[in-house]
């Protein structure tokens, strides 16, 4: 298993991202200070427009909030939202969209608590909004498209596939990976659309994303897929 890398993004400065040796860096559990531009991630909730939808997301966001690693929430704060989601759950078709608006009432306090956090810490404020249910606006640039993942032919592997960026213009594809689908670590960089992960956990599924650096500013999140490495 590699050993994390923590990934420092600034605001200052202009040493550019290809200081990422893809590879190389990933198995190392050095700090890498890179000074590159971070356009503001914002968090939304997502409500889903059929009824079942809204009262699971519901349910997610309070199980995330009570169990989130990077966000600590007051006493009864939680709570307080959940009781909003059970009574929308309850409703009857005429009560129901009174319900929903309260419901989407609670979890905007939520999400107000987790604002600050996130914008506090750049680089994380992806994972601190996903670690609490919520999910994100598109990024200053365009979103990463046409991400796919399969195993690898070599043990403990992934083969990654992007669109990758512009041919007229210096690009970096960054690669990250996650055990839990909320902490991601960056695992290496490179200027192809495809990648290879490698000691990654044996016959386990992980979760990856990738995202575009173009001339050393910071563009488009892709989803996150879920692949297992044989």
């Amino acid at each position: 298993m590699k050993k994390q890398i923590i990934l420092i993004l600034s605001n200052g400065g202009k040493s550019s991202a290809r200081k990422f040796a893809p590879g190389k860096n990933a198995k190392s559990n050095a700090i890498i200070l890179v000074g590159v531009i971070v356009h503001q991630v914002v968090g939304t909730i997502n409500w889903p427009d059929d009824i079942q939808g809204r009262k699971d997301l519901g349910d997610t966001i309070v199980e995330k909030c009570n169990t989130s690693t990077y966000v600590t929430f007051g006493t009864g704060v939680v709570h307080n939202f959940e009781d909003t989601v059970t009574p929308y759950k309850a409703a009857d078709t005429d009560s129901r969209p009174s319900k929903f608006i309260t419901m989407n009432n609670g979890a905007q306090v939520l999400l107000s608590i987790v604002k600050p956090i996130a914008d506090a810490s750049p680089a994380l404020a992806a994972a601190i909004y996903h670690s609490c249910g919520f999910g994100l606006k598109d990024f200053h640039g365009s979103t990463v498209k046409e991400f796919s993942g399969e195993p690898g032919l070599v043990e403990g592997s992934v083969d990654l596939v992007t669109a990758g960026g512009p041919q007229d213009k210096d690009h970096l594809n960054l690669w990250y990976f996650s055990e839990d689908g909320i902490k991601f670590t960056l695992w290496g960089a490179t200027n192809k659309q495809k990648t290879t992960l490698t000691g990654l956990p044996k016959g386990t599924y992980g979760y990856f994303m990738t995202q575009l650096s173009v001339q050393d500013v910071l563009k488009g999140l892709s989803q996150i897929i879920k692949v297992m490495a044989k």
